[in-house]
């Protein structure tokens, strides 16, 4: 992981953080939160992580593999819902 305080200009040096991705995503909610979309090398399928501040830390979607998914964030960072493909 590398971080930028200028926008992406500049980046730090990059960290490992402990898991490996496989073609990773990420993107920022409007609220500020960051989500990773990636395919996972353990254990097939899809993960999910996410970061309320600024990817210091995440929280893992451990037993939510699957092949398609939609899933909302929690609007107090608990955790996520798994949606149907039918849900607002």
């Amino acid at each position: 992981m590398s971080w930028s305080a200028d926008e992406g200009k500049t980046w730090t040096t990059p960290v490992a953080f402990g898991m490996r991705l496989n073609a990773p995503s990420l993107y920022t909610l409007r609220d500020g939160t960051l989500v990773c979309l990636h395919g996972c090398y353990t254990r097939g399928g899809l993960r999910l992580i996410f970061s309320t501040d600024g990817g210091h830390t995440t929280s893992d979607a451990k037993n939510m593999s699957r092949r398609l998914l939609r899933v909302r964030i929690r609007a107090d960072h608990s955790g996520i819902d798994l949606l149907s493909l039918t849900d607002p």
